[in-house]
């Protein structure tokens, strides 16, 4: 087993400077005590969403999942591969890091990234999470999961008392936002990767006379990503709680302190 200094170091990537930073199929049949915890990623509120089917079904001209394998994109080698010092991405599009070598780091990377994307703020606002979902999911996929993705963030915004733009009332602001602890790889091959992400997660409404205070979360998300368009693609992501470490070092943050924060501090996005 490899020591903590033999692991990869983690590469973080800044929001893009033309775009703020990104301010499961159906809800399965629960909403958690005070909506806390709403955003789907962090909740109880999974989401289901890829069909079943092939792993790497090709859409019109991507080819067929021999050709991807045989043909792994730029910046890949179409095997397990080390990854080297490429694995994090070459390129943001809608502020998603994307552009991922053919190798179990860059599904790593390619994972932990999409999490992060998924659990922020943006994805509540429609024109937004388009632009993310054209980013992140395969075409194979696309009209499906922008049907189910844009019908469970309504909802989830209507909990959270969201317009339907995602824009909370005046004096409020949406905060969500996910940061990996830890990835690891529970399977992999040439058109398919499933990572287990360990993340922790902030989500809630900040500022004066807010109902639902910002709130933190420690989940394990199971990213499944498929090969596809020349890159690693998002396609289905389901959590369970935990590990939580032991919380009560510290106490609560005042409402104002943590609104200043969400303001002062930008969004990261990670990568291996």
């Amino acid at each position: 087993m490899p020591t903590r200094s033999d692991w990869p170091r983690t590469k973080t990537w800044l929001p893009t400077t033309d775009s703020r930073a990104p301010s499961r199929s159906r809800w399965r049949g629960y909403v958690p005590a005070a909506l806390l915890f709403g955003l789907l990623v962090i909740a109880g509120l999974y989401l289901s969403v890829l069909r079943p089917g092939p792993d790497n079904p090709a859409p019109d001209g991507a080819g067929t999942p021999t050709d991807a394998a045989a043909d792994p994109g730029p910046g890949g080698t179409g095997d397990s591969g080390t990854g080297g010092g490429g694995s994090a991405g070459s390129r943001t599009v809608a502020g998603v890091p994307v552009g991922y070598p053919h190798t179990r780091e860059g599904a790593q990377a390619a994972a932990a990234n999409y999490l992060a994307v998924y659990g922020s703020a943006a994805m509540f606002d429609p024109s937004k999470r388009a632009d993310i979902i054209d980013a992140m999911v395969a075409r194979i996929d696309h009209e499906q999961l922008t049907a189910q993705l844009d019908e469970s963030f309504s909802l989830a915004g209507d909990a959270y008392g969201l317009d339907s733009n995602g824009v909370p009332a005046d004096g409020l602001e949406m905060v969500a936002r996910t940061v990996p602890i830890g990835v690891t790889v529970e399977s992999y091959s040439s058109v398919k990767a499933v990572v287990d992400v360990w993340a922790v997660s902030i989500v809630g409404l900040s500022g004066t006379g807010s109902t639902r205070p910002v709130s933190e979360a420690w989940n394990t998300a199971t990213v499944t990503l498929r090969w596809a368009d020349g890159d690693w693609k998002w396609a289905t992501l389901s959590q369970r709680d935990g590990p939580t470490p032991v919380s009560g070092l510290q106490p609560p943050s005042p409402a104002d302190q943590l609104a200043d924060a969400v303001q002062r501090f930008e969004e990261l996005r990670h990568g291996r």
